[in-house]
């Protein structure tokens, strides 16, 4: 598929030893599931709002997925670190997402530019140069975070890359973005859950070995997970 072209991981013999590589950092680069405890200007409302504006960017550029989900991790780990005022939770979400639109696409200066008119010139070219340096500092220089698209494809190898499968768990990865629940939610077990509440729905089937194989979990281990991913989802469209 042109997913799996797209994703190095997946083009190499020993895509095993990639993998295990990924399950070993993917811990390391989550973010601290209580960090807003420590915001005294900013809530999770505010984190719905700004990554809810950051899809909106990343809709218009028709970027990829893995630098919408990089972005909100970088965000996330960026929050975790440090403490910001309301009025720069903005800056700190393009900043991010201009970070991984860096790491994951082909940027160029007219994207910076359009990011700044998309925030109504609320700020500067200097201010997003500075606040750039700033999270890179921040997060050491880490933007190797494992996302959870390549653990999704990999599982969907299990069902022969059916598409509808992978396109319904990809919406339920998105959903689960905007949820303060999963902020900390390594990409593994996540893309695990909505592949699995994915498969259900569209009544594919029991949760075979191969199934597990691929993403190294149960079905016991991923219920709970995929009804929560069920119930954001609902709670989303209520809102």
């Amino acid at each position: 598929s042109e997913d799996e072209k797209r994703d190095v991981s997946m083009n190499f013999g020993d895509s095993d030893d990639i993998f295990k590589y990924f399950r070993s950092i993917e811990r390391l680069l989550k973010p601290d599931p209580l960090y807003m405890d420590k915001q005294s200007k900013i809530t999770w409302k505010y984190r719905f709002i700004v990554i809810d504006w950051i899809m909106g960017v990343h809709q218009n550029f028709k970027f990829s997925p893995e630098t919408l989900f990089l972005a909100v991790n970088l965000l996330d780990r960026f929050l975790a670190s440090r403490e910001i005022r309301i009025e720069n939770l903005q800056l700190a979400g393009i900043t991010a997402f201009l970070i991984a639109s860096k790491y994951e696409e082909s940027l160029n200066e007219r994207i910076l530019d359009e990011c700044l008119d998309m925030t109504e010139n609320a700020y500067t070219r200097e201010n997003f140069m500075e606040a750039e340096k700033s999270m890179l500092k921040t997060l050491d220089y880490n933007l190797g975070w494992p996302g959870p698209l390549s653990f999704l494809r990999r599982i969907n190898k299990a069902d022969d890359y059916d598409d509808e499968i992978r396109n319904m768990a990809k919406y339920f990865l998105e959903v689960a973005t905007l949820d303060k629940q999963f902020a900390d939610c390594i990409p593994s077990f996540l893309s695990a859950g909505a592949y699995y509440l994915a498969r259900d729905i569209l009544k594919k089937g029991g949760w075979s070995q191969l199934h597990i194989y691929y993403s190294e979990y149960t079905a016991s281990q991923l219920q709970s997970l995929a009804n929560a991913i069920c119930d954001s989802c609902y709670k989303l469209g209520k809102r």
